[in-house]
């Protein structure tokens, strides 16, 4: 009779605990087998960052090695395709930039003329503003020997020190990304050296040059 007693509460304690099992894996309270994460309930899943198709290795190099004299006003009739590249946008107190990855749609495989015009596009994060304002318009691109070339129109409008560097350095970084582009040289309308409000563009840039912004990749 004992024996049978002890049996008997072995079982119903052994039902107890299998039923709150039931329950945790049921609630998503259950311990992570390490193979599975558990969302929580009405929380979105987190967003994988998109990956830069350039640094995977995805185009050839010579596909962007030359895009020369590639211009505004070219008729847009050619060949798109969606790439995934790197753009600097700025934050909104105009202190740092931080890298972007977004898929851009780019004609003819003009990459580095879909990037900048991308700099004027809104980031998708909050707290962080175009890095290039709407007055600037970017003219012509021309990438050769290492060295692009960036002719612009900034409309007659100041843009203040602090969206100079913004303007300036984000250009810098997110053309310098390419392999084929070590330095970025600038020029407005086709005039050398061209003056904004507190800085000459006269040089040829690098990266290096990028020193009164935070930058995050």
């Amino acid at each position: 009779m004992k024996r049978l007693k002890i049996l008997t509460i072995g079982l119903a304690l052994g039902l107890v605990v299998l039923t709150g099992c039931d329950a945790e894996v049921q609630n998503g309270t259950a311990p992570d087998s390490g193979n599975e994460q558990v969302q929580e309930p009405g929380k979105e899943p987190e967003e994988k960052p998109e990956e830069d198709d350039i640094e995977n290795g995805e185009i050839e190099v010579e596909d962007i090695e030359e895009e020369s004299s590639y211009e505004k006003n070219s008729k847009g009739d050619g060949e798109y395709k969606t790439v995934n590249l790197s753009v600097y946008v700025s934050s909104d107190d105009a202190t740092t930039l931080k890298r972007e990855v977004r898929p851009l749609k780019v004609e003819d495989m003009r990459v580095g003329w879909a990037v900048l015009n991308a700099l004027k596009e809104e980031p998708k994060e909050e707290g962080y503003s175009p890095s290039v304002p709407d007055n600037i318009e970017f003219n012509k691109l021309v990438i050769k020997d290492g060295i692009a070339v960036v002719d612009f129109d900034d409309n007659g409008v100041g843009m203040g020190s602090a969206g100079e560097s913004m303007f300036i350095e984000s250009v810098i970084l997110s053309l310098t990304k390419f392999p084929t582009v070590e330095k970025v040289k600038f020029t407005r309308n086709g005039e050398e050296s061209p003056e904004l409000g507190n800085v000459v563009l006269d040089g040829e840039y690098d990266r290096s040059y990028v020193t009164y912004s935070k930058v995050v990749d």
